[in-house]
């Protein structure tokens, strides 16, 4: 209400407000919309036909992520990946945004060489639901330079990349044959690494041909570094780790939800040679009742 009444003093050239206030000051005539429908936009830095994403903010007032979004273009500064088979992602670096490089219902993929930096987590490797490539799976992580993910998660409800907790280096979900090697993963103040079933998630599956178990995931020969900053309270993961399991100290390295498939003999974890590693089973199935640094049980000799 104050923002609108404000807006309604007048002397105005360009307005940008929240959505609420915005449609009501249209509806008032008080200021018109930006007509998107003229606007033409390439990513920033682009060499395809129309302006880029710089020009135009300047022009118009607004900021190039307002553009972007406008114009449903991906941020240039993220690496996703879905559904694809035969990847290969390096020499990229991925900054300031949710996740930086996203590998998502894969086969066949190799990350390499690349710098992680600045974003809500470095590196995320998904199976999820509802998809047409129902697996992922045989995925390396390598050679990377993951660090300082510490940014504020701004992802939409309902987002499942929403759920990634500010301070996440390397992120495993639901998928298999994952090996994560020569890695330097530094300063990112959550977890360092992190597996976890799709269960943890609490999002409901319909899909039956979904598999939301990990498996046979292969840590080896990464260098940890520890954050200087506390690890996040917010969001549902932040909660869970800071307030129920009150790790707010001496947060490990390594967390593993435990969450197992029934007679299942598959292994899910397997780590070896980590420089700095500290582990926890969360024992998640279990309401975390009986949580294990225990790391024995996972170190392997493949």
């Amino acid at each position: 209400d104050e923002m609108v009444a404000l807006m309604n003093e007048g002397g105005f050239d360009l307005v940008t407000a929240s959505g609420d206030a915005s449609l009501r000051l249209i509806a008032g005539k008080r200021v018109q919309p930006v007509n998107i429908d003229l606007i033409r936009a390439t990513q920033q830095g682009g060499d395809a036909q129309g302006d880029t994403l710089s020009g135009i903010s300047g022009r118009y007032g607004l900021s190039y992520i307002s553009i972007a979004e406008m114009n449903d273009i991906a941020p240039p500064y993220r690496i996703y990946v879905g559904q694809s088979k035969d990847i290969i992602v390096k020499n990229c670096k991925a900054i300031n945004n949710v996740a930086g490089i996203e590998i998502e219902n894969s086969l066949n993929a190799q990350v390499f060489d690349n710098e992680a930096t600045g974003n809500t987590g470095g590196v995320l490797v998904f199976d999820l639901p509802d998809l047409v490539q129902k697996k992922g799976g045989n995925v390396k992580v390598f050679n990377n330079n993951i660090h300082d993910n510490n940014y504020k998660n701004f992802a939409p409800k309902g987002n499942i990349v929403g759920k990634v907790p500010a301070g996440t280096g390397v992120l495993i979900l639901a998928t298999s044959d994952v090996e994560v090697f020569n890695n330097k993963i530094e300063n990112n103040k959550t977890v360092g690494a992190g597996i976890i079933s799709y269960f943890m998630t609490e999002n409901p599956i319909k899909d039956e041909g979904y598999d939301p178990y990990p498996t046979a995931i292969y840590l080896h020969d990464n260098e940890f570094v520890k954050s200087s900053k506390k690890p996040t309270a917010k969001g549902r993961f932040g909660q869970l780790i800071s307030l129920k399991l009150r790790l707010r100290k001496n947060t490990p390295f390594i967390m593993w939800d435990g969450i197992v498939k029934e007679n299942s003999a598959q292994n899910v974890l397997c780590l070896k040679n980590n420089k700095n590693q500290t582990y926890i089973n969360l024992d998640a199935a279990n309401d975390f009742k009986n949580m294990s640094r225990d790391i024995e049980k996972v170190k392997c000799e493949k």
